[in-house]
């Protein structure tokens, strides 16, 4: 996101650099030479070249467009709607971040109740299979429905833990959208 910010503020500065009047350029370059000892070796007897250790050179550049036949103004045209389209792009992945976080926060809310609804589909479960157990004991139902009210408590127990993951993965979605580190919310 900060990335897309800092290139729309780049597009946004070409537009300038696009005009009819004169730019001026300053250049400045400080050289360190080491050549100790350096000849040339082409010629029949060797001498050493006085070559400076520093050298400093000083620029100075001057570019005026004389005729361009509108070539400056189309540039300067493209690049402000090239910086246009680079801030609607901006804007689009901010809002877009935005809802993403509301998505998250809605998701969040929902897999908290989906534990809630899995903890009383457990708790109802957990009664049918304590009344059918006490059932079966006393030899008023057979094995096959006492197996069908624990394969149900099971059922709805497996339930509950999938609803308890899940919320864990959708807290961890929301702290990731918000722009939390996950590190510091886990022991």
């Amino acid at each position: 996101m900060q990335a897309n910010f800092y290139l729309t503020k780049a597009m946004e500065s070409m537009e300038s650099q696009y005009t009819y009047l004169p730019t001026i350029t300053l250049s400045n370059r400080y050289t360190r030479y080491n050549y100790s000892g350096f000849n040339i070796p082409a010629l029949p007897f060797p001498f050493t070249m006085d070559i400076p250790n520093y050298q400093n050179i000083f620029g100075v550049t001057i570019r005026f467009t004389l005729f361009d036949s509108f070539a400056t103004l189309k540039a300067q045209e493209s690049a402000r709607l090239n910086a246009l389209a680079s801030n609607f792009e901006y804007a689009y992945l901010k809002d877009s971040q935005n809802r993403e976080l509301i998505i998250a926060k809605e998701a969040l809310k929902s897999a908290k109740e989906k534990i809630s609804w899995a903890d009383s589909g457990v708790k109802s479960a957990s009664i049918a299979y304590s009344y059918a157990k006490e059932k079966f004991n006393a030899q008023l139902i057979d094995y096959t429905q006492y197996l069908n009210a624990l394969s149900a408590l099971l059922n709805a127990q497996s339930f509950y833990d999938a609803a308890r993951f899940d919320y864990e993965i959708k807290k961890a979605e929301f702290l990731y959208k918000n722009g939390d580190v996950l590190a510091d919310f886990v022991d």
